[in-house]
């Protein structure tokens, strides 16, 4: 029975994803590798090419405000001399782009000024240290103009003493500023971090999805989701006992990271997980587009009046409809005819 399945398998025409993925798995083979690397069987070439195109499909829509820019690249891990058939490790990697919102935007600027604006007057010197620096400032230099005219006027033994002079009154006044800045330096610090914690208005979030991976914990600034068993058990073959998905990215972009990881579909992750991998996956829900711009106005505020219409020619009927405006080309439809001729190219390499 199993033959007979495996036959009827082998007599389907292979469809766009697997073109995709058996192209990812001819250009992923890792260039370097800390063992004696094997050729795939062909049995684990079919299995790659099977594990590759669900977990590129697997990636999540891009939600509000973000943007898939680049199609999705596929791994997969090396293959050594002494790695069992079937004991397979993937993963499928991409970039997605997130823009806030104008409104947010501003916001997070006003913010961002008022906090540099604080730490800027936190560091300059209060009244009761300003007069001591002050005066030290001015034996430095008075100091320093000394060393300059016993230097024009040849002398060098004074000119030396002097710069000497000059650079005592410029660690006096380093130590005044420091025992100034020690002293504030809880404010500053807090202040810095909240600095800091302020999301960038746009930037760029790294997605890693994984088939029976390390499980590694995830560092900061990122988040992640894991299902099933991580890592997998010894001797696994030809089976997805774990996925793991980590978004990474800027400090301070937490909301973006967790709306982005959210968008994964958990069932479908999950019915990858000791389950038969599917001939072709599902569609992808993700789409490649343009880069987010930062919205318009923020919600509740006056909309933008709607121009009128022109009016009719001379002659036209007062009801004439106004021919349609061309529609703008589909970002989907523009996606798929990319994959299709990217899977033309592939069937021509394969002699298909």
């Amino acid at each position: 029975m199993k033959d007979s399945i495996h036959i009827a398998r082998a007599r389907r025409r292979p469809g766009l994803w697997r073109w995709l993925a058996a192209g990812v798995l001819l250009l992923a083979q890792p260039a370097f590798a800390d063992c004696v690397l094997r050729q795939a069987t062909p049995k684990e070439r079919d299995y790659i090419a099977r594990l590759q195109a669900s977990l590129l499909a697997a990636l999540p829509a891009a939600p509000a405000h973000m943007a898939l820019t680049a199609s999705p690249r596929a791994h997969v891990g090396s293959l050594c001399e002494d790695t069992a058939e079937g004991e397979v490790r993937a993963s499928a990697l991409a970039t997605y782009r997130y823009a806030l919102p104008q409104a947010e935007a501003d916001r997070i600027a006003r913010e961002r000024a008022q906090l540099e604006a604080q730490i800027k007057s936190l560091q300059a010197l209060p009244p009761p240290l300003k007069p001591e620096f002050d005066a030290i400032e001015a034996q430095r230099q008075e100091a320093f103009r000394d060393a300059r005219r016993a230097e024009k006027a040849g002398d060098k033994a004074l000119a030396s003493q002097k710069y000497k002079e000059a650079s005592a009154f410029e660690e006096q006044g380093r130590a005044v500023r420091k025992r100034h800045l020690d002293a504030v330096k809880p404010q500053l610090e807090e202040l810095e971090a909240r600095r800091l914690d302020l999301p960038p208005t746009s930037g760029d979030l790294h997605v890693k999805l994984e088939a029976n991976g390390s499980g590694a914990a995830a560092r900061n600034q990122e988040a992640e989701l894991r299902l099933g068993a991580l890592p997998p058990p010894q001797g696994f073959r030809f089976k997805v006992h774990g996925v793991h998905a980590i978004v990474a990215g800027p400090r301070g972009a937490d909301a973006q990271r967790n709306a982005l990881l959210a968008a994964f579909d958990r069932a479908r992750l999950q019915a990858l997980i000791d389950q038969p991998l599917p001939q072709e996956p599902p569609p992808a829900a993700w789409r490649v587009g343009p880069a987010p711009v930062a919205a318009g106005p923020a919600a509740g505020s006056a909309p933008t009046p709607t121009p009128a219409a022109a009016p009719p020619p001379a002659g036209a009927p007062a009801n004439a409809t106004p021919a349609p405006t061309p529609a703008a080309p589909d970002a989907a439809q523009m996606a798929a005819e990319k994959a299709k001729e990217a899977a033309n190219k592939l069937r021509s390499l394969f002699g298909r």
